[in-house]
């Protein structure tokens, strides 16, 4: 391909980038890379499992793969290549749920109203929905299905990643907005002599899914973090919690969590820092943050004022994944 017809496809791609989003929709509603798994079909087929006109299935199916999606056999059937495999859900790395995620309605809300944000102090999902995402989410419960499934997705890497970098406390931890339970039960499988709390709204902890063999070792505790949490535990954990929210929220979660630390309590905090130049997957989050909820993401810089307004002192700061800048930040009360 010669330089020019790349410059011209670099910007093609930008343009058209809302139309690919479409048709991955598409693929991934329709359970295509599922139904392909270790096997291939005719378009014939595939249209006849999803209730769809195989004629017009054709025509997404062409465009799928001049996007890098699937592949065609010698018969001229369907069948899987690396890259639709990662949306299979069957797949030891699979991205299924991540595209579920970042394809859902609440983002192209969200993303559909960027205008609106950087005009305003107020995140565009809120200015145009008049509700706040996790509001709107608790109305959607499949929306909010999805969303759930993703964060356990990428809960379970960076907690692979904490394990990897050392992190190996003892006593009880608290897992301060941890959903249901994820990263609790992973630390604590991996961790004999760890205890754990999984603290969350009510509603979330009543759906938490903790195996029977860590039952005696990981408690779930509703409420709100923005009131309270449980008092004097050995590590207070906030895993991917900050950067939903701007800076004057942030802090009153801070000030909550110091206020039920022991003298002696450590808090750990796991985020992906925004360096200069922030990395790829920093940036779209930052700008996500930033219409979807009015926060963003923040340096290392930014944290250590954040927690010292909030009473609390940084006692280290470690990139633990450089591609992602995922790090762990450890802080005392001051």
């Amino acid at each position: 391909m010669s330089g020019t017809a790349e410059m011209a496809d670099a910007p093609a791609s930008l343009i058209h980038g809302g139309w690919q989003a479409e048709v991955l929709e598409l693929v991934v509603e329709l359970e295509l890379a599922d139904r392909l798994a270790g096997t291939s079909k005719t378009v014939a087929r595939l249209a006849y499992e999803t209730g769809t006109s195989a004629p017009r299935l054709e025509l997404v199916l062409t465009l799928a793969g001049h996007l890098g999606l699937f592949t065609r056999t010698e018969t001229g059937a369907i069948a899987n290549n690396a890259v639709s495999s990662l949306l299979s859900a069957g797949h030891p790395h699979s991205l299924r749920a991540e595209a579920r995620h970042a394809l859902s309605r609440w983002a192209r809300i969200a993303w559909g109203s960027l205008d609106l944000a950087v005009r305003a102090g107020d995140s565009g999902f809120r200015q145009t929905t008049g509700e706040e995402l996790f509001d709107y989410l608790r109305r959607h419960p499949r929306e909010l299905s999805d969303f759930q499934r993703f964060q356990a997705e990428v809960t379970r890497r960076n907690g692979a990643a904490l394990l990897r970098s050392g992190f190996a406390p003892a006593g009880e931890v608290v897992d301060v907005g941890g959903g249901r339970g994820t990263l609790a039960t992973q630390l604590c499988a991996a961790l004999p002599a760890l205890r754990a709390v999984v603290f969350d709204l009510p509603e979330v902890v009543a759906d938490s899914d903790i195996p029977a063999e860590l039952a005696e070792r990981v408690r779930v505790q509703g409420g709100d973090f923005f009131d309270r949490v449980p008092a004097k535990a050995d590590v207070y954990l906030l895993s991917h919690i900050l950067h939903d929210w701007p800076d004057e929220d942030a802090s009153r979660i801070l000030r909550t969590v110091r206020a039920g630390m022991a003298d002696d309590s450590t808090l750990v905090i796991l985020e992906n820092l925004k360096t200069d130049p922030p990395a790829l997957l920093v940036s779209y989050l930052d700008v996500l943050m930033l219409t979807a909820w009015g926060a963003r993401e923040r340096t290392a810089r930014d944290y250590t004022g954040l927690l010292a307004a909030s009473g609390l002192a940084v006692r280290s700061i470690e990139t633990i994944e450089p591609r992602s800048a995922l790090a762990v930040i450890t802080a005392t009360r001051d």
